[in-house]
């Protein structure tokens, strides 16, 4: 049998020979090369936006109050999403972009982990009944594949047909929906690296022979998701855990002092654990530190890796992950390599979120404060089911609701005359800062109901800087 991994690298594996751990290894290759064009099931479609309005926000009617106060199995409760504040104007909007008449796109934020993934069913069937979504092949091609099929979900396998079915979609006025930060940055405030599939799926709709005249758009739509109720009891229940898990020094005050503390005490921990020399971390020097930590294992996995030590470090990120990926599929002992580089891998990409450029500002909310500490554990919490789970679905440690803002859409027509290379640039980068942008209007229209805890570690930005870093975090 002949494997592809998605580096074009050729294997041959005669599985009748192989080891348990060998035959998993072929799997993983043979999940990147194999694609199959969605079919979806419209019936099957509606049952599951049913279910996600009914079950998958709410949990389920009689045990999710029972499970409220035992505090335990969560996922009974569901995400704990109590609704959805999409204005009608912003609908409307959304929907005048995205009708049998114009070929759209639409792009969210990508604040957390499966809370989105409900998110987009739910809101992309208000915008459009057939929406197509692009998701990971290795959700795609797993144990459920010929299901996900069915709901129109379009696996980036790299080399597939992903991106002829996307203009096709988007070319009949079904839409597609794209995160086009790719991963899950954990930062709701702030919008990360962006990939150029969002411009470039598009831009070639004008080359596709479909292609019939009709305005092609981009939607952004912004993410906030905000507590509804006092989350600092489950606040507190998540610093416990993590301290106790980790072996950190127990913090006493009120969450936003033991916040703070937890996260001193963290990077002091892992900064040994990786052997990285630092001095005593205080609430002046944090940001510093931190930058300095996350510059010796990006700079060490480099090194290890053969990559050259240059460009933005969100572009030096993704050659890393890319690099570890091949690793695993094609060098001698990759898997233990794979798992050595992943973990510092991902100790570098937590230190590059939690930092100044994302949490520079001189006070945090309480969303915040969660969403660092979820991927505390996501990152951090490995070995056991329970972990892998959480690490699949987290749960949120109060009810929420989620405000969805449709920002206006970009007309692509008007940047088909460009090369390609320069038109996606042109695309991505405005996106981004038009994106950020609508995040921090609607962060500012949610202020007054969004608490908040003063941020020690802001103090060594200079206060006119405070209000830069905010709004342009990731530039």
């Amino acid at each position: 049998m002949k494997v592809v991994d998605t580096t074009g690298l050729v294997k041959t594996a005669d599985v009748t020979r192989m080891t348990r751990r060998e035959k998993a290894k072929v799997r993983r290759a043979r999940a990147g090369e194999v694609y199959e064009e969605p079919r979806a099931n419209p019936v099957l479609m509606w049952i599951t936006r049913f279910l996600i309005h009914h079950l998958g926000f709410s949990g389920m009617p009689l045990l999710a109050p029972l499970f409220r106060w035992l505090d335990i199995f969560p996922w009974f409760r569901g995400v704990r999403m109590r609704g959805i504040d999409f204005p009608a104007d912003h609908l409307a909007r959304a929907r005048a972009a995205a009708s049998k008449d114009t070929a759209a796109f639409i792009a969210p934020n990508h604040p957390e982990f499966f809370t989105d993934f409900l998110m987009g069913h739910a809101v992309g069937s208000m915008i459009s009944r057939k929406l197509a979504f692009w998701v990971g092949f290795d959700l795609v091609n797993g144990p459920l594949r010929i299901i996900w099929l069915r709901h129109n979900l379009i696996a980036n396998a790299p080399g597939g047909g992903g991106k002829r079915y996307s203009r096709k979609a988007a070319l009949r006025g079904d839409g597609v929906f794209i995160h086009p930060e790719g991963d899950v940055g954990w930062t709701g405030h702030t919008v990360q690296k962006v990939f150029a599939g969002v411009a470039h799926l598009p831009l070639t709709c004008f080359d596709d022979e479909r292609y019939d005249g009709r305005d092609v758009f981009i939607v952004p739509l912004a993410y906030r998701y905000r507590f509804c109720e006092d989350p600092s009891r489950g606040l507190r229940r998540e610093m416990d855990l993590i301290e106790a898990r980790l072996s950190l020094p127990p913090t006493t005050g009120d969450v936003g002092e033991r916040f703070f503390a937890l996260q001193r005490h963290l990077l002091a921990r892992q900064a040994a654990a990786h052997d990285v020399d630092l001095p005593p971390v205080t609430d002046e020097n944090f940001f510093d530190l931190q930058d300095r930590f996350f510059t010796a294992l990006q700079e060490g996995l480099e090194e290890d890796l053969g990559l050259e030590s240059r460009g933005h470090p969100a572009d030096r990120i993704v050659a890393i992950e890319q690099r570890l990926r091949v690793v695993r599929r094609t060098a001698e002992n990759g898997e233990q390599r794979y798992r050595a580089g992943n973990r510092r891998f991902q100790e570098m990409r937590r230190a590059y979120h939690f930092s100044r450029r994302c949490y520079g500002t001189d006070e945090l909310t309480l969303e915040q404060v969660a969403e660092s500490l979820k991927r505390i554990r996501q990152d951090l919490f490995t070995g056991r089911f329970w972990d892998w789970l959480r690490a699949m679905m987290p749960f949120p440690v109060a009810d929420r609701v989620a405000h969805v803002r449709t920002l206006a859409p970009i007309l692509v027509n008007d940047y088909r005359h460009l090369p390609l290379e320069e038109a996606e640039e042109k695309l991505v980068a405005r996106y981004r800062r038009e994106l950020q942008a609508g995040l921090d209007e609607l962060t500012a229209e949610l202020a007054g109901d969004t608490p908040t805890v003063p941020n020690p570690f802001a103090v060594a930005v200079a206060p006119a800087k405070v209000a830069k870093v905010a709004s342009a975090a990731s530039a």
